[in-house]
């Protein structure tokens, strides 16, 4: 079974729609969504549908600290962190439940994005597993970090100070450097208007601009411990 994990803030009006579709998805253990916005929380039925588990602080934690304590919180050992905006074939989960273990790496959407970044196309909808041998690119895995599947065995927390951005980053290349057994998600369809939550964030650039620094200082040593404890 998986845990589904979802911060957000109820920017992308169709999200409580899909919300019900994976209610019904039978390999979906337990739906943990991290509510960084309660005061906009739509008052829809579904929220108390007995799989969902509703954690919220009251204010925003933001994305990254909110994986991780979704992942720590998780039931199940198979996780995925699920952008809110994102509207993805349901088979997705039933065929990353029998694939996952933890001798799997990261396992990541690639959204077919073959004019914009070269992408593998989507025409079959078949759903692929590619495995990608190489460290975190922008290009190759644009749109990655907005559906991720691993095994809570192999998780490695993203670092204090990394909020808002970065996250995927750092989850891609950690497990990459540790295993070397991550994965791309192809010919999936998939749909995302994309940064519908960061969109609205009004000291998004200074928040990057920090976190950028913070992420470049820290992960060559972190990168290098993983390497040493292998």
């Amino acid at each position: 079974m998986i845990t589904v994990v979802i911060p957000t803030m109820w920017k992308y009006k169709p999200f409580i729609r899909f919300l019900t579709d994976l209610t019904w998805v039978s390999s979906i253990g337990e739906i943990i969504i991290i509510d960084n916005n309660p005061t906009e929380r739509p008052d829809d039925r579904v929220l108390n549908f007995p799989r969902i588990k509703l954690v919220t602080f009251g204010h925003n934690i933001y994305v990254n600290p909110a994986w991780n304590l979704g992942v720590e919180q998780a039931q199940y050992d198979k996780i995925c962190l699920l952008n809110d905006d994102v509207i993805v074939d349901l088979k997705i989960f039933n065929r990353m439940n029998m694939f996952l273990n933890p001798s799997v790496g990261l396992c990541g959407i690639c959204p077919g994005l073959t004019e914009e970044f070269g992408h593998p196309p989507i025409d079959t909808g078949e759903i692929n597993l590619i495995h990608t041998p190489f460290q975190y690119n922008a290009r190759t895995h644009f749109g990655l970090g907005t559906l991720m599947f691993f095994h809570k065995d192999v998780y490695i927390p993203v670092i204090e100070g990394l909020d808002l951005y970065w996250g995927d980053n750092f989850i891609y290349d950690t497990l990459y450097y540790k295993m070397n057994k991550n994965y791309l998600i192809t010919n999936c369809f998939y749909y995302s208007p994309n940064a519908q939550t960061t969109s609205t964030i009004e000291n998004a650039n200074e928040i990057l601009n920090r976190e950028s620094m913070i992420y470049n200082r820290e992960m060559p040593k972190i990168i290098h411990e993983i390497i040493s404890s292998r």
